[in-house]
């Protein structure tokens, strides 16, 4: 295998590996020693230069970081001491000139690695692809879905929904989003296009249908006046005297990585909560209904919690809808939900 391969194989797996730059710079030092280019199993793969030589093919890194480094590569299983007698690094040669004995730095354990390294490699290429495709994805949607909403702009309620659906999707794509969440961000925008779609027309032939028909009506109504309410500024207040917002987010961190920027207020929470739920598992409409149950801030909090044990939750949207039920029977309220959490680091009270 070419040793140059192997490096650039490792170089993008690196992060599997606990590898920084540096340390593969002083790895790259250490395969230029070798005369040739294949690694060979059997072959002379012991290197000896000194900490100057070292110091000098990576552009003078100091001795004490170079030190550092070889010491990563060993801990790493990529390298081994072959260490002499006294310490030093040297090679004894024979009556033909050819080095009967070594003692340095033996690369033989990256050979024997190569096919994980090979692998690691192959596997983190795969997954860029996918994210690729998928950011493709994403961006073709919001653009449809953006001229979607120039060309045909639906009743006002639905329109400012979906205009700040795709302000939150527009932010998120200038992230770096893993595949999962990209999975998330895509089905939420299919979510919104389905519910921008108008459904075609049907004739009202039976009670039922007309039955049907009132429902839908008390459906906008109450979507109407969701809206309505949304906008109202004390929204953004906190949902309780009893709910601080830094404690919230102390007990509750995760959702700081989801922001596009520092969450300062009630109304930063808000929209971050907003761009999360549909990541676990939440639909916007069940979104819709949990901010009419409990607020605007009241969903936020809930979700940053939810957010926090996600793990721990089997079936994230089905836990929210129950709360907004019981919220709606005056059953439950957030502060319970803050007041249950712990501190990441802190022990679970008995």
């Amino acid at each position: 295998m070419d040793k140059w391969a192997v490096l650039r194989a490792l170089t993008t797996a690196r992060s599997q590996f606990g590898l920084s730059d540096r340390s593969l710079a002083v790895l790259s030092a250490l395969l230029s020693c070798l005369p040739d280019r294949p690694l060979t199993a059997g072959a002379g793969l012991i290197v000896f230069p000194s900490n100057r030589t070292l110091s000098a093919r990576v552009h003078g890194m100091p001795e004490s970081t170079l030190r550092r480094h070889l010491a990563t590569l060993c801990r790493s299983g990529l390298i081994a001491r072959h260490d002499s007698p006294n310490g030093k690094r040297y090679a004894r040669r024979g009556t033909d000139g050819a080095i009967s004995t070594a003692f340095g730095f033996d690369l033989t354990p990256l050979l024997a690695r190569t096919p994980e390294i090979l692998d690691a490699c192959h596997a983190i290429e795969a997954a860029n692809r996918e994210i690729t495709a998928l950011r493709e994805r994403c961006v073709l949607l919001l653009r449809d879905l953006t001229r979607q909403l120039e060309a045909h702009p639906p009743v006002p309620h639905l329109h400012d929904q979906a205009e700040d659906a795709l302000r939150l999707a527009r932010r998120a794509l200038r992230r770096k989003l893993s595949a999962e969440a990209l999975n998330a961000l895509f089905q939420s925008l299919t979510d919104l296009s389905d519910l921008l779609t108008p459904a075609p027309e049907t004739q009202p032939a039976t009670p039922e249908t007309s039955a049907t028909g009132s429902r839908n009506e008390r459906h906008k109504e109450h979507q109407e006046n969701y809206h309505f309410e949304e906008e109202e500024p004390q929204k953004t207040e906190p949902v309780s005297p009893d709910i601080d917002l830094s404690d919230l987010l102390r007990k509750a961190p995760d959702i700081h990585d989801y922001a596009q920027l520092p969450i300062r207020r009630w109304n930063d929470l808000f929209e971050t909560a907003a761009f999360v739920s549909p990541m676990i598992g939440i639909h916007p409409r069940l979104w819709a209904e949990g901010c009419g149950a409990l607020g605007r801030c009241g969903a936020a909090v809930v979700v940053t919690c939810m957010l926090q044990t996600v793990q721990k939750i089997e079936n994230p949207g089905g836990y929210f809808r129950s709360l907004v039920q019981m919220a709606r029977k005056g059953r439950f309220s957030p502060e319970a939900m803050v007041q249950a959490l712990q501190a990441p680091g802190q022990g679970k009270a008995a």
